[in-house]
């Protein structure tokens, strides 16, 4: 019997990275779509676009996306640069310059016919949410550009809850994951393992399907402890307002 191939809609945010300098190849890293107002973010790690410390200086992404739902290993190339015609970023940030994430506004058109599916702020874990520490999480990413590139589809990394969710680590708004990553995760988005259980501090109830939140954007490690820092999914809304 033949075997009938689905995309997960998962797989559908995330998209495989790679940085150039012109047509230097610098580096992979993971990216991911986010929808807010009718417009569609690529969203990263401001270290994938820029990097003044190890002079890391890419001035394009390519990504790949799907265009066929019936047949995975249908993909294409797409090209963002980094920089106007006048040598400006096009890319976003905040304005606290410690927060390790970029949003890059992405011209509808340019994604015609590509199949991708983003994520919004309805997709924010609801502030009543129980996420106690040691509770698992997913990391959808690239681990040293390494995915299932016939079908461009990525890898998930279990990860747990190291640090106390709801209080931001050092006072900044991340807290950590235990989770066995590499560089290529970088951006990769960290969410709730799917559930039709939701636990929150107004009880437990049961949804009418599978549901999962994004909380976070895993970002640098603790090495050689393995703890991992995810930026919270909320700044990606004060980045791009």
């Amino acid at each position: 019997m033949e075997r009938k191939i689905e995309i997960t809609p998962f797989a559908l945010t995330v998209a495989p990275l790679i940085m150039y300098r012109d047509n230097c190849k610098l580096g992979t890293a993971t990216g991911f779509f986010y929808s807010h107002n009718d417009k569609i973010f690529l969203i990263t790690n401001k270290h994938v676009v820029i990097d003044k410390e190890k002079e890391f200086y890419p001035n394009k992404i390519r990504f790949q996306v799907h265009i066929n739902p019936n047949d995975p290993s249908k993909n294409i190339y797409k090209e963002l640069t980094l920089y106007d015609e006048n040598n400006r970023q096009k890319w976003l940030e905040h304005q606290n310059n410690k927060i390790d994430i970029a949003a890059i506004e992405m011209e509808k058109s340019n994604l015609k016919n590509c199949l991708i599916q983003a994520f919004n702020k309805e997709k924010f874990s609801p502030s009543d949410l129980i996420l106690e520490i040691g509770e698992d999480l997913l990391v959808l990413g690239y681990p040293l550009g390494f995915y299932d590139t016939l079908h461009n589809l990525p890898i998930t990394r279990n990860a747990t809850i190291a640090s106390n969710y709801l209080v931001p680590f050092k006072g900044e708004p991340y807290f950590l994951v235990d989770a066995n990553l590499h560089p290529g995760t970088s951006d990769s988005p960290v969410i709730t393992k799917p559930s039709n259980i939701i636990r929150s501090r107004e009880g437990t109830i049961l949804s009418g399907g599978w549901v999962s939140y994004l909380v976070g954007i895993n970002s640098g490690s603790y090495d050689p402890l393995g703890l991992n820092i995810v930026w919270y999914a909320e700044l990606i809304e004060e980045i791009i307002k």
